[in-house]
């Protein structure tokens, strides 16, 4: 894989985490530029000696967030390589690591791989996220019929992300190529695509409430029920009444390990605790973790999806004014912000070139990775076959996109 792309300019990623550009970079390590599917193997494989090792090491390209020193005897950090590593691919290096929810209501930097392309944008709205939480299971009477398979917040907020409706999950996978298939999906001639590399369970390390038996959530781990609970919680104290209604509450209250927290939750502003001991709290809570959820269709079983559940919340501006705020939480803390943050890096970034996307397309098509393998919906089978068997007359074989 190359390192500079055919403009002079080399990626890399700047003191926030952010993807950037720069001409004659002399004191960074540029970020690699993928040009075909070889070089996304070779991320996933290129030490492999065919040898059977009970802990494999990982590759030389992702040796600097899944280090050697995580295979030690704590049993709750090994992992199989590469197991536990796990990849999200994006159609441009615009869009930063922001969960839908969110995306309206910060900072947007985007930038593309011209200077002239870079836009600076502020929304001014954002989505109430409990009322439509609330909204859309009103709405879904047939699955509150079956609501043992829907059996906490998470597994709703995966029904939601399913339909497009705005969360605070950000979906990864277990496969490079998946991965990849999402950052080649369409053609963009002035921006690249970009593949992000995860180690979960480094995040976990600095962000779980409770003591694990594995640094990868699972879907009733203590964590992922406080954090998805935030979805219809505006405070503390309706925290602490939503997880009596899912009779969660005492179960929370065994697992985590700062009492500091369970004091918080049930007595809310009343609470006694420090300025100190009540920002760590809200600053744990503002954090993202990863997660193994319940794949609850096809669609994210075909995926082998694996997501990442972010933290803080959101208010309106003139609502929050009547809140008190040592109830409130603070806002969402993204996955780059926590790198920059931790001792430990998790995360890692490999840029798509744009002028291959047409090729790895093909590429992966020709090894079985195309829409009517990840999209399970009728819709999206009849729409490869179509594509698939439309024929061009006058002896022109390259495919037709339309």
């Amino acid at each position: 894989m190359k390192k500079i792309n055919n403009d002079g300019y080399s990626y890399y990623l700047d003191n926030n985490g952010e993807i950037t550009q720069q001409k004659n970079i002399v004191d960074k390590q540029p970020l690699s530029i993928i040009e075909d599917i070889e070089d996304v193997i070779e991320i996933v494989a290129g030490n492999c000696d065919g040898k059977r090792h009970i802990f494999p090491p990982p590759t030389e390209f992702l040796n600097d967030i899944f280090q050697n020193d995580d295979f030690d005897d704590r049993i709750i950090s090994r992992y199989k390589f590469p197991y536990g590593v796990w990849f999200r691919g994006q159609p441009r290096i615009c869009y930063r690591l922001i969960p839908s929810l969110f995306r309206n209501s910060m900072d947007i930097n985007r930038i593309c791989h011209k200077e002239d392309c870079k836009i600076d944008k502020i929304y001014s709205s954002y989505y109430e996220e409990t009322n439509m939480f609330n909204h859309f299971v009103l709405r879904m009477p047939e699955y509150q019929r079956v609501q043992s398979s829907l059996s906490t917040p998470l597994d709703w907020l995966c029904l939601m992300q399913h339909y497009e409706l705005p969360t605070r999950l950000l979906d990864w996978t277990e496969s490079i190529l998946i991965a990849l298939y999402f950052a080649v999906i369409y053609d963009d001639p002035d921006c690249d695509g970009a593949i992000w590399a995860l180690n979960p369970a480094r995040i976990n390390e600095v962000s779980r409430f409770s003591k694990p038996k594995r640094l990868i959530c699972e879907p009733h781990s203590t964590d992922v029920i406080l954090r998805s609970t935030l979805a219809i919680s505006r405070t503390c104290e309706q925290l602490k009444s939503n997880l009596i209604r899912y009779n969660l509450f005492d179960t929370i209250k065994d697992a985590v390990v700062d009492k500091n927290v369970i004091e918080w939750i049930e007595k809310g502003s009343n609470a006694n605790l420090s300025d100190e001991d009540l920002l760590k709290i809200k600053n744990k809570f503002s954090s993202p973790i990863g997660v193994f959820p319940n794949r609850l269709n096809y669609r994210m079983s075909s995926q082998l999806s694996v997501v990442v559940l972010h933290g803080g919340k959101l208010y309106d501006n003139e609502l929050f004014t009547f809140i008190d705020k040592k109830i409130t939480f603070n806002s969402p803390k993204s996955i780059t912000e926590l790198n920059i943050e931790s001792e430990k890096k998790f995360l890692k970034c490999f840029i798509v070139d744009r002028n291959n996307k047409t090729k790895i397309r093909e590429q992966l098509k020709r090894v079985g990775i195309h829409a009517a393998l990840l999209f399970s919906e009728l819709e999206y089978h009849a729409e490869f076959i179509k594509k698939h068997w439309r024929i061009p007359l006058k002896g022109n074989y390259e495919e037709l996109n339309k």
